[in-house]
């Protein structure tokens, strides 16, 4: 198991960096619901993220069905359709590792969903746990429940599976 110390190391961008900050409040005061429903789904270790292997293998087969928004440690959300972010490194275990990481991702995530009152739109996930941890706590703190939300969590075992489950989801 690494060492907190090695993990945090490996940290390219934090929270509070400029660059960061400024590409989280442009998201935030600039995107916009285009009617599709909404699925957010994980970020990836290659830069830009939309051309990882995950993305081109799994995550290209949703993008006619929803607008995807991609949750991510430090950027908090990237529409599919954004490309101008830093190309950052952030090990997912470091958002449990740094101090006061995860209240600051939740924050900007309640702030997101808050102001383009996704609990008005039809909203899924198809994500790992400790993404769907945050978008739950956010999304519970921003509407105090999580009514239309809905979607599944996977580990790289089940990925496949529930895959297929948003696809017949999406498709209904």
């Amino acid at each position: 198991m690494a060492s907190r110390k090695s993990i945090i190391h490996k940290v390219s961008h934090h929270f509070d960096d400029d660059e960061v900050i400024e590409f989280t409040e442009s998201v935030i005061r600039t995107w916009k619901p285009n009617g599709q429903p909404i699925l957010f789904v994980p970020c990836s270790k290659r830069k830009p993220i939309q051309y990882s292997h995950s993305h081109k293998q799994i995550f290209h087969r949703f993008k006619d069905k929803s607008q995807m928004l991609i949750l991510s440690e430090p950027m908090t959300v990237i529409p599919y359709d954004r490309f101008d972010y830093p190309n950052y490194e952030y090990p997912p275990m470091a958002l449990w590792k740094i101090d006061g990481a995860s209240l600051k991702f939740k924050t900007r995530l309640i702030s997101f969903v808050s102001k383009h009152k996704l609990n008005l739109e039809e909203c899924y996930f198809l994500l790992p746990h400790h993404h769907l941890l945050i978008l739950w706590k956010a999304w519970e703190c921003a509407f105090g429940d999580l009514q239309n939300l809905q979607g599944y969590a996977y580990t790289q075992a089940t990925r496949w599976f529930f895959v297929e489950k948003m696809h017949e989801l999406l498709d209904s």
